[in-house]
């Protein structure tokens, strides 16, 4: 009769003669952990991702924004190997002076309300009343506050929707 080995975990099994072997296999599985942390501090910015995906998968997670912080990871994306991944994406604060706040500020108020949507316009009143807090600070404010402040005053501005683009882009539909 003929012989064959099969092995299992840590069993070996002996066959003998003409049998009908079957196996089940699993599909393994790993656990993709993304950390996100402050680089300053190493506490933790958002909550983390845990999830776990089966071998070879491919997977895409974007780094959720913080206004006044860059990160070194825009997307964290890969395959799922042999092992658990675990992944930091750093928060840094970009930093502002109390000088480019002011301007921001100005910059702001500059602006026509009526050239702009209700909604995006009070998003941006209101990262300047946030920033002149800060400016009424003066040297008790920190570089922390400034820079978050100013970010949220840029982003505002960016942010802007004029009404007479939205009309023509409505018009045009």
């Amino acid at each position: 009769k003929d012989e064959s080995t099969l092995v299992s975990s840590d069993t070996v099994y002996n066959v003998l003669g003409d049998t009908d072997l079957y196996a089940k296999f699993t599909i393994e599985q790993h656990t993709i952990n993304i950390l996100y942390v402050y680089t300053e501090d190493g506490s933790e910015a958002v909550s983390p991702v845990l999830d776990t995906l089966d071998y070879g998968t491919d997977y895409s997670y974007t780094t959720p924004h913080i206004t006044g912080y860059s990160v070194d990871k825009e997307v964290v994306e890969g395959t799922v190997g042999n092992a658990n991944e675990l992944v930091y994406v750093h928060y840094d604060l970009i930093v502002h002076s109390m000088d480019e706040l002011k301007a921001a500020i100005a910059d702001a108020k500059a602006l026509n309300e009526d050239n702009y949507t209700g909604s995006t316009w009070a998003d941006l009143i209101e990262a300047v009343e946030n920033g002149e807090d800060v400016v009424e600070k003066g040297e008790a404010a920190t570089v922390k506050e400034i820079s978050i402040a100013t970010e949220a005053i840029l982003e505002a501005i960016e942010d802007l929707i004029d009404r007479t683009e939205l009309k023509d882009a409505i018009d045009e539909a």
